[in-house]
Order: C-alpha cells, then structure tokens, then sequence
C-alpha cells in the first residue's frame, strides 16, 4: 500500500488533483450530506421518542391523581403501564443514540479521509494510510459522548422518578381501599375514612 501511494504521488504533476481522486472527493461530498441528513433524522427520533414519553406519562399521572377516573381496584393499572412505557422507550432510546454515535463517528472519519485526500491531492481512499489518514478530535468524540449518555442519564433518571411516584400513588390506592367498604367508593363516610387513610400513608411516606 505504501509502494502504492508513492507510486501515486510520482504520477501526478505536483499541485493538481487526479481525476479519480477528485471524483471520489466528489462522492464523499454526497455522501457526507446524506450522512448528515441520516443523523438530523435520528436526532428528530430521540426527540420525539422522549416527547411521546413524556406526554405518556403525564397522562397516567393525571389518570392516578384523579380518584373518580380510576376505580380503587385498578390502581396497580398505571403503575404496570408506567413501568411498561419506561422499558419500551429506554430500549428504544438506546438503540437510537447508539445509533446516533456510530453514525457521526463514521461521518468524523469520511470527512478526516476527504480533507487528507484533498490535501495530498494524488491519493485516493482506499491508497491512504497510517502516515496520511488523520483519526477525528478525540476530544469532539469524548464530547458527544458525555452529552449522549448524559441525557441518557437524565432520561433514565425520570423514568425512576415516575415509577417511584406510581408506586407511591398505588399505596396510597391501596389505603383507599383499605379504609373503603364499598367498591367504587362511592359513600361519602367511606371517602373521609379513605381520606384519613390517603393522609396517614402520607404521614408514613415522609
């Protein structure tokens, strides 16, 4: 390969550019832009995939903090579907931030390879070497990195935040039903009993 490479830089005149190697300069340009629009698009996803979760789970506290949408039986309901909705979108978040790294840590070296291939002007991709092919900023790399798994992180982070308070919202469900003897609590005594009991777990809570 390096017999190559000398072999290449003999044949053209100093200072102009071979046509194949500009022609694969030209190539890499198309393709860094479709790159680029692959990783615009998977940004888009991870935004949307966190909107919609969110948005899921705002609803299901909404559903849990009001008594009269779900009856006392059923409060384990929206801890399952909280619980459910997490998993599914943390693996599905993963997978597209992983996504996201492998994608732009492959557009980082096309374009190191086309700004070597530009610079020596003679040497095409597959003829550049160790002692031509420049490794991207490991420090851009370590960056995106940190921001990626950062709002992984955070993301994580909320999903636990939430099952916590589902969990705590069933116990106090369950207080209610404890303190209840009429299914569907609809007796006004059974709603104070069951509001002594809601404050008392409360209590115990804190």
């Amino acid at each position: 390969m390096t017999s190559q490479a000398h072999n290449a830089e003999t044949e053209a005149p100093l200072g102009t550019i071979r046509p194949e190697v500009q022609k694969e300069i030209d190539e890499l340009d198309e393709f860094n832009k479709k790159q680029e629009k692959r990783i615009h698009n998977i940004e888009a996803k991870a935004l949307q995939l966190t909107n919609l979760y969110f948005v899921f789970q705002g609803v299901i506290l909404s559903s849990i903090s009001s008594a009269s949408s779900v009856k006392c039986r059923h409060f384990w309901i929206p801890t399952l579907l909280s619980l459910l909705a997490s998993a599914l979108n943390v693996v599905a978040l993963i997978g597209t931030l992983n996504q996201f790294l492998n994608y732009s840590e492959a557009l980082d070296q096309i374009r190191e390879d086309r700004n070597a291939m530009a610079e020596h002007r003679v040497l095409t991709r597959a003829q550049l070497t160790d002692r031509y092919r420049r490794r991207p900023d490991r420090l851009k790399t370590f960056t995106r990195k940190v921001y990626v798994w950062g709002r992984m992180t955070l993301y994580a982070s909320f999903s636990v935040v939430m099952l916590y308070g589902c969990h705590t919202l069933l116990l106090i469900g369950l207080s209610y039903i404890r303190w209840s003897t009429i299914s569907g609590c609809n007796s006004s005594n059974d709603r104070v009993y069951a509001l002594q009991g809601w404050m008392a777990v409360l209590y115990q809570q804190s």
